[in-house]
């Protein structure tokens, strides 16, 4: 941590650093610290300003690493009886941080653990915003795209399925510790603190992508005029080869980053692989087409205030090949 003050160390400065470091100390989990008193203190030296210029003067190593040349920032350094991205750790630097400043001086707890601490918090702080956003803004595009309510919510309660999928192989695999000896890692039973955001939004768009591939086609076939059976089967049968030769090179692609040793690295890989293999496989392949087969006409409802508000009229490649009644008052299924 970084203590610094408005004029350079002096005797009482240096009295309040000492009792500032004796609170550090009596925490729990806490080794050992290192501060400038504790080095004045061990070499024989009174807490005075002139023990530092003695000591400056000197080049003494001990005050060069925690004192600036202008004597008014100094280091302390706090070291925790458990690893740096544990658990307790992660306690004592909001311990640490909940502790009052000494007068007159200002307190700054840095460190690989406070980072973790700090990226933990705004992690937190900022995905409801995100998750909202790319949901919000998910269901218009896929609204004004297909103009069906039921498709733009299926698709994303589907993306959904893929990204819980991730989460929960990703859990079981590198937090539980299943297949350690398979992926050639340790478990320290623990997922990073940013992979959740960041495999949401990275497999959500993949997701959306096959989604549109995969609907789009099935809209033209249903605008052609073929029942939803027929515009399901139709929408496979041309979409499939698409999105299994995306997904497969992109399953490659991010398989490729577990041959690293780096664990944070292989947790990424992992992730974005099962995902994008659950959802190109399972996901758009199987239960897509088995719960638009159950909602029948019903996948293409919009209302009609609703439609008068949209513009266009949707993606389509191509004009209907032939004029076909509105839905609600066809017999189509």
């Amino acid at each position: 941590m970084v203590i610094e003050s408005e004029t350079p160390f002096a005797a009482q400065g240096l009295e309040q650093i000492a009792e500032f470091t004796q609170d550090l100390s009596d925490l729990p989990d806490v080794d050992g610290v290192e501060s400038l008193t504790s080095a004045l203190t061990a070499v024989g030296l009174p807490l005075e300003s002139a023990s530092l210029h003695a000591l400056q003067d000197d080049g003494a190593p001990e005050v060069d690493r925690l004192l600036s040349a202008d004597r008014r920032t100094t280091l302390a350094l706090v070291f925790a009886d458990s690893a740096p991205d544990a658990d307790e750790t992660i306690a004592l630097v909001e311990s640490i941080r909940s502790l009052p400043e000494p007068e007159g001086l200002t307190v700054s707890v840095g460190g690989l653990s406070a980072q973790t601490v700090d990226v933990i918090a705004e992690v937190d702080r900022s995905t409801p915003w995100v998750v909202a956003a790319i949901l919000g803004s998910s269901f218009v595009l896929l609204l004004l795209a297909f103009r069906s309510v039921v498709l733009a919510l299926s698709a994303i309660v589907m993306n959904g399925l893929s990204v819980a999928a991730a989460f929960g192989l990703l859990t079981l695999v590198f937090q539980e510790g299943l297949g350690e000896s398979v992926l050639d890692f340790t478990s320290r039973g623990f997922i990073q603190a940013y992979l959740p955001l960041f495999t949401f939004v990275v497999v959500f768009g993949l997701s959306m992508d096959y989604e549109v591939f995969l609907i789009s086609r099935m809209k033209e076939e249903w605008d052609r005029g073929h029942d939803t059976q027929g515009a399901v089967v139709s929408g496979v049968a041309h979409s499939a080869k698409v999105i299994t030769a995306a997904a497969g090179i992109m399953v490659v692609v991010f398989a490729a980053f577990m041959i690293t040793q780096v664990t944070e690295v292989k947790q990424m890989g992992f992730a974005l692989a099962v995902a994008v293999l659950v959802d190109a496989t399972l996901i758009r392949m199987v239960m897509v087409p088995a719960l638009m087969r159950l909602l029948g006409r019903a996948n293409w409802w919009l209302p009609d205030w609703l439609a008068r508000l949209l513009p266009g009229s949707g993606l389509s490649e191509s004009a209907p090949a032939y004029a076909v009644e509105p839905c609600y008052r066809c017999d189509r299924r």
